[in-house]
């Protein structure tokens, strides 16, 4: 009988840990929002909100706070697994991904798009040049220009299929520019 005692000893100071833990958090522009909409309330559903509701939520966090320690350790497991999958989603360029090395003069040489309407301005990705610019003002010194092409799944799920360049220096792969982003069709989307 001891043991029970201990157990339920246990479980009211974790629910009072949990009970002081939620009143010191400030209440939510949403639940101010949610009361406005609700109106005024019954007799009835005041009494179930007010004591019913905590009554009912106190039982069970004393009588069943070793699940509620696992759902909140697991909560924060989760959370920790959800970072890491949106640090993993952001796109970078892999060692795996590069193609060739190339030069300066050769990616300018063969990015001149033709316009016989004098449409695009008569430079290096037309009007992207802005972009190749920037690329270029972003070279670490001593950085050899690479090629790069790849699949790339984004977060959502969709398929992209990147190329571009990428200064490489002493392995490291950063900056990047893309030229090329098509998404990728499944066979079931078609």
């Amino acid at each position: 009988m001891i043991w029970l005692w201990l157990y339920l000893c246990l479980g009211l100071v974790f629910g009072l840990g949990v009970y002081v833990q939620n009143a010191r958090r400030p209440k939510s522009d949403m639940s101010q929002l949610l009361a406005s909409m609700r109106g005024s309330q019954s007799r009835t559903d005041q009494i179930l909100e007010k004591v019913v509701a905590p009554a009912l939520g106190s039982i069970l966090v004393v009588t069943a706070w070793p699940a509620v320690i696992w759902f909140i350790f697991k909560e924060r497991r989760n959370e920790k697994h959800e970072a890491k999958r949106r640090i993993d989603a952001v796109f970078r360029v892999r060692p795996e991904d590069l193609f060739g090395q190339t030069t300066i003069a050769e990616v300018e040489a063969s990015s001149f798009v033709k316009d016989p309407l004098n449409a695009v301005p008569d430079l290096p990705f037309g009007h992207l040049n802005a972009a190749w610019t920037d690329f270029m003002s972003k070279r670490p010194a001593d950085a050899v220009l690479w090629s790069f092409a790849c699949d790339w799944t984004s977060e959502w799920g969709t398929k992209f299929s990147r190329k571009g360049y990428v200064w490489v220096l002493e392995g490291a792969l950063s900056p990047w520019m893309l030229t090329q982003d098509d998404a990728i069709k499944d066979d079931h989307d078609q």
